[in-house]
């Protein structure tokens, strides 16, 4: 993968980890769900391309509304029941990873009847060969990080400016006085998943574009959304997703230059060349281990401690 393709696939998790980071603000539990989302948005995508024969770009809107559903089925089918009858956070924290294995297996359903009854070979669910070029280059590449950047401008509107952004964003600090205040607290829970799945969707069509799903990575990218989110700081949501933006950007760096320093030697033993690749993936675990020990807010944490230092000589003048 290029440097352009590594900055595109950045942003990607970047949004990923936009959503991780909301929902576990709203939530107070991790949603180990989004990444399996976002895979079967990928098939939406795809199937609404290959079945209808529209221009791939036709299909976002769809896949977001899909995995907008889909997330709220997640809410109402399982979230919301356990909360709602008191359950603890560690029940519902094996319940979130509960259903990203329940929507894996559903794509790996997928993928068998794609390949065996429809004859689908392209498994992967990759739209790249469906791209179309804009200035000689493929339009992906102007694409994703203006509508990037344009996601993240819009959420941030909504949550700063909308009468609905702002009930979430009172629930995510204090939902008790939220109720006090009369905010309907369900119509905002079920806002914030439905606006999660979303994400999702579009993090599942990027994907395509890029790369194409593996269903096999999943795991994967959801310790790497995980990570990102802790190394930006999980309590803010910008400051996750340049965690996981960096995160990403980072591992990938050192897996191509490492690929380039080997290039045609062979190292023997335990620590070939690609099992010392593979150590590359341990990354994201020492980045939640060193976090969560050192710094548990990340980089939040640090930039609130710098913000209130600078404060402090005008304070006392």
């Amino acid at each position: 993968m290029d440097l352009w393709g590594i900055v595109l696939q950045g942003l990607v998790v970047a949004v990923l980890c936009i959503g991780f980071a909301f929902t576990f603000t709203t939530e107070r539990f991790p949603n180990f769900a989004h990444v399996s989302i976002a895979n079967m948005g990928a098939f939406f995508a795809f199937a609404v391309v290959y079945f209808l024969g529209v221009n791939p770009y036709v299909s976002l809107p769809v896949t977001m509304l899909a995995c907008g559903l889909l997330g709220a089925g997640v809410y109402l089918l399982l979230a919301h029941p356990l909360t709602r009858r008191g359950r603890s956070l560690i029940y519902l924290t094996l319940a979130m990873l509960a259903a990203s294995w329940l929507l894996s297996s559903v794509f790996y359903v997928i993928r068998y009847w794609a390949l065996l009854i429809e004859g689908i070979r392209n498994i992967s669910f990759s739209l790249r060969g469906y791209d179309i070029r804009f200035l000689g280059l493929p339009a992906s590449w102007v694409f994703i990080p203006v509508s990037s950047l344009m996601v993240v401008a819009c959420l941030y509107v909504f949550l700063s400016r909308s009468r609905l952004g702002l009930s979430l964003r009172a629930v995510s600090e204090n939902e008790e006085l939220s109720m006090v205040l009369g905010v309907d607290t369900f119509r905002a829970h079920l806002a914030s998943w439905v606006l999660v799945g979303a994400l999702a969707g579009y993090a599942g069509f990027v994907t395509t574009l890029l790369q194409g799903v593996n269903p096999l990575n999943a795991d994967a990218i959801l310790i790497t959304v995980m990570a990102g989110s802790f190394l930006g700081g999980i309590w803010s949501v910008p400051g996750a997703a340049v965690g996981g933006f960096t995160l990403y950007v980072v591992q990938s760096y050192i897996v191509e230059s490492m690929k380039i320093w080997l290039g045609n030697r062979q190292i023997p033993g335990f620590l070939n060349n690609s099992n010392l690749i593979s150590l590359v993936a341990l990354l994201p675990y020492v980045v939640i281990w060193g976090v969560l020990l050192f710094e548990p807010d990340g980089f939040y944490g640090i930039a609130e401690r710098v913000r209130a230092h600078l404060r402090k000589p005008r304070d006392s003048v």
